[in-house]
């Protein structure tokens, strides 16, 4: 939770790719929020985060959120696609489910082995790497160390 920000812009450009922020709109003044005010606020951000996990978050390590924004060129028709899949209302998600199948259809295509790689608007391949080569030997395995 973060207190009202006057520069909310900051605050939101220095977290927006590394966690999803709720912006509390509670109208009272702060010394008159009650507990009961607060828990449904929060309750309701956790409910639509649980549907939002469910049906638009990365599901493996594949997923088109999981493409770098910075540097994966999109389309017409996918541009700025994280931020459009960052909905924080239960009617968007259906919106945010249709377009990642639009980034599927746009950019995912097979190479000449047959396997499939994300395929940016400057024809940069952006291949999955199965090594997990950030993991320990034993954690490849499911071994704990």
């Amino acid at each position: 939770m973060i207190p009202g920000s006057r520069d909310w812009k900051v605050v939101q450009s220095r977290l927006q790719f590394d966690c999803r922020v709720h912006v509390a709109r509670l109208w009272e003044p702060a010394r008159d929020v009650t507990w009961r005010l607060l828990r449904e606020s929060l309750h309701a951000a956790a409910k639509l985060d649980e549907l939002w996990l469910r049906k638009v978050s990365p599901s493996d390590l594949r997923h088109p959120l999981l493409l770098p924004p910075a540097i994966f060129c999109t389309t017409r028709n996918t541009e700025r696609y994280w931020y459009r899949c960052d909905v924080y209302s239960e009617e968007r998600i259906p919106e945010a489910e249709q377009l990642l199948s639009v980034v599927e259809k746009e950019h995912r295509k097979a190479d000449s082995t047959g396997r499939r790689s994300w395929i940016d608007g400057h024809k940069l391949r952006f291949k999955f790497d199965p090594s997990q080569h950030a993991l320990s030997a034993g954690g490849r395995t499911g071994v704990k160390e």
